[in-house]
């Protein structure tokens, strides 16, 4: 059962945007040009490498969140095989720690940013627009939410048998169009990848980068872990992009290896064409 393999995850990650509307502005540009609902200004309430920190982390845990899970519902939730949840977790609250640290640090130092934003506004300005650091600490969050899968067997609700067969037909057949897509979503990671490789290594000008073969081993690696159905054409095509590894600067120094490597990735694509489309 897809319940005793997987369960689902929910990132929530808030930070202050530092804009603020500002509406004596617009309307003096809107007066300017002698134009009317023509636009909004936004400023920009501090510099921006203020938040930067704060962003890198939050930016690199949604990566993450991304590529170590499967798209699973409209809410945001996703879809994490338990073969990949220690590995999640362990990563993820790590991000968390560096997101933590860094809003930490902002808040030191948000005396001095506010007093920097005073002067780069200049009559812009206006200290209503900055709310307090108490009020500021509110609007950092990191989360993460588990849920267990939904059992269809397991309906207890005072509905007839009827009904409540009906309500199981249903709930079975989103499962299992979300099962269909969490699994499209692992065929097109792979086919992606091979594209891009084979667009890399066939033109001998085009400039590649050694993640061009790190993204490879990721991919090999974390494909399987994801492979909540067990299909054994992933495990099979994951096994056999194995043999593309190489070293990239050897890659980039003979043509005939680089020939050689475009050749079998063309060939992979081809071989898994059927499970591709």
């Amino acid at each position: 059962m897809l319940q005793e393999k997987a369960l689902t995850v929910n990132l929530s990650i808030n930070q202050w945007s530092a804009r603020k509307h500002d509406k004596k502005i617009s309307a003096e540009v809107e007066s300017q040009h002698q134009a009317k609902d023509a636009g909004r200004y936004n400023k920009i309430l501090i510099a921006k490498e203020e938040l930067q920190k704060i962003q890198k982390a939050a930016n690199a845990a949604r990566t993450f969140h991304y590529e170590n899970t499967l798209p699973w519902s409209d809410n945001g939730d996703r879809l994490l095989p338990s073969s990949n949840y220690f590995t999640y977790i362990q990563t993820m609250q790590n991000f968390k720690s560096d997101f933590e640290k860094s809003v930490i640090d902002f808040l030191a130092n948000y005396d001095a940013v506010v007093d920097d934003a005073r002067i780069r506004l200049n009559g812009m300005f206006n200290a209503a627009d900055y709310p307090s650091k108490s009020e500021l600490e509110l609007k950092f969050g990191f989360k993460s939410e588990f849920f267990p899968l939904p059992n269809t067997e397991d309906f207890r609700i005072n509905l007839s048998d009827t009904e409540i067969n009906t309500l199981r037909l249903s709930m079975e057949n989103t499962m299992n169009e979300r099962i269909k897509t969490a699994m499209q979503d692992i065929k097109e990671r792979i086919k992606a990848q091979l594209q891009h490789m084979k667009e890399k290594l066939s033109n001998r000008d085009e400039i590649f980068r050694d993640s061009l073969f790190e993204n490879l081993k990721d991919i090999i690696a974390l494909m399987p872990k994801l492979n909540v159905t067990n299909d054994t054409q992933i495990n099979e095509i994951c096994e056999e992009m194995k043999s593309l590894i190489a070293d990239p600067n050897n890659v980039r120094n003979s043509n005939s290896l680089r020939n050689r490597k475009a050749q079998e990735v063309e060939a992979i694509l081809n071989k898994f064409d059927d499970f591709f489309s």
